[in-house]
């Protein structure tokens, strides 16, 4: 058997009770292990823990969900108390029951697109929706940050368009005959 190559991982055997494990070192610093009965078990279950890690979703609490990554403690939810009661009512209202039972291994940014496309339809302004989108990006990057997770797939998720209104060149017929009408008297100030 070769040398692995750096960031591969190892497999060895572990003397205490003759099982194989598969070793990754992961972007925070730590190790996975996985283990199997036999060489080539160990070797697909770290293949397999590879494959993961490039997908950018690392191994961890396989029942964290975005309910719990989003909790306003765990946001970074500044100190302001008014700021953190919007985060939490943001949290509370609109993320949680959309998105809370979400697995974080699961969660892509198709989740939160689609959920910013409901609150739209519902009639919720895109400011407001750009909004909970960022308070969805703050508290991932703190699992980022934590190790939990690789990348934000809030930060990538495309904010919807803004629905206002595009002002038009050219003036309504009201405000036109209006501007003419104002042009036609004499507004300059008489003189002494």
């Amino acid at each position: 058997m070769s040398k692995r190559a750096n960031n591969e991982g190892s497999i060895y055997r572990r003397p205490s009770d003759g099982r194989w494990v598969g070793a990754l070192p992961l972007p925070n610093g730590r190790r996975k292990a996985v283990y199997g009965s036999a060489p080539e078990e160990a070797r697909e279950k770290l293949r397999h823990a590879q494959r993961r890690l490039e997908e950018s979703v690392l191994p961890g609490p396989a029942r964290l969900t975005v309910a719990r990554a989003v909790a306003p403690r765990d946001a970074g939810a500044p100190n302001a108390a008014r700021t953190f009661q919007r985060y939490e009512q943001i949290v509370r209202l609109h993320l949680t029951p959309a998105l809370g039972n979400v697995r974080r291994r699961r969660l892509a940014s198709s989740h939160v697109e689609r959920r910013m496309a409901e609150g739209m339809a519902a009639g919720q302004s895109a400011s407001s929706v750009n909004h909970w989108r960022g308070v969805l990006r703050a508290a991932l990057n703190a699992t980022v940050r934590h190790g939990l997770l690789v990348r934000n797939v809030a930060a990538l998720a495309q904010a919807p368009a803004s629905r206002r209104a595009r002002c038009s060149r050219s003036p309504s017929p009201t405000r036109e005959r209006s501007w003419r009408r104002s042009a036609a008297t004499d507004w300059r100030p008489s003189s002494p």
